[in-house]
């Protein structure tokens, strides 16, 4: 039956043709002269990267809101409303950010923005790893903010280069691909990130307990998409200095992209 049941002869044989009917897209659209998708723009350096940096970003952000209830509540044996808490700060640091990120971008047009905010989110990833064990609370809401301000001041940039990377008649496709990397980069965070939380907790239950096993699972996962956010802050570094001046970003973008 083809179901989630079915086993892995029909999920494999699925994963296969879904594979070949990828490629053979892919190929049907670089020999049409009017193709669904202009693929053609994929060569533009600034746009890809800034792409790929905005699905790297995703998956590491939601990697970490999905293994802090891991932390909280199996690793450090808390209520959940200690979970909520944190991704309540997290939440209310991006939504004060965004706007004023928008904001300064416009009136600045500084190129490094992106990636100074992909340092804070590889940063902070990276030291909640290493110190989960040994934070008080309030440590782990002071981290929880500095992840929410990296998000915030990360994708109202981000995403403004990315859409005025491409013509203006290209604005959909740009669109579609930001969706797409935002997508991917969740379904990925969340995949890789419990791979990563399961095995540790696999190997190390039966030597070191259920929560001790939870807790370097945790922070395993979580440095490793430190790590990650790492080459994201990359592309990001890469994308600003491919980036035009505010004045050719506009021109290229169209009026309502001026300052």
């Amino acid at each position: 039956e083809p179901t989630h049941t079915g086993g892995w002869p029909y999920h494999v044989a699925m994963l296969g043709a879904a594979i070949i009917l990828a490629v053979a897209f892919i190929w049907v659209e670089v020999r049409h002269p009017q193709p669904i998708m202009e693929l053609r723009h994929l060569r533009q350096p600034l746009f890809v990267m800034s792409v790929g940096a905005n699905g790297i970003m995703h998956m590491t952000m939601l990697a970490s809101t999905f293994l802090l209830p891991f932390l909280v509540e199996r690793g450090l044996g808390l209520l959940p409303v200690y979970t909520a808490g944190m991704l309540i700060i997290m939440t209310l640091a991006n939504v004060g950010a965004a706007p004023f990120s928008g904001w300064l971008f416009d009136r600045t047009g500084w190129r490094w923005l992106p990636s100074a905010a992909m340092a804070v989110i590889s940063g902070g990833l990276v030291l909640l790893g290493l110190n989960a064990g040994v934070l008080e609370y309030w440590g782990f809401l002071a981290i929880s903010l500095l992840l929410g301000l990296g998000l915030g001041f990360f994708m109202t940039p981000n995403n403004t280069v990315i859409m005025g990377a491409l013509p203006a008649t290209s604005r959909g496709f740009a669109s579609g691909m930001l969706e797409t990397s935002r997508q991917l980069g969740h379904s990925l965070g969340v995949s890789a990130s419990s791979a990563v939380l399961g095995l540790v907790v696999t190997i190390s239950l039966p030597k070191m307990g259920e929560r001790a096993a939870y807790l370097l699972g945790f922070q395993q996962a979580t440095i490793a998409a430190g790590l990650v956010a790492f080459v994201g802050m990359i592309l990001a570094i890469a994308s600003s200095r491919a980036a035009p001046a505010q004045e050719e970003l506009a021109l290229v973008a169209g009026p309502e992209f001026s300052s």
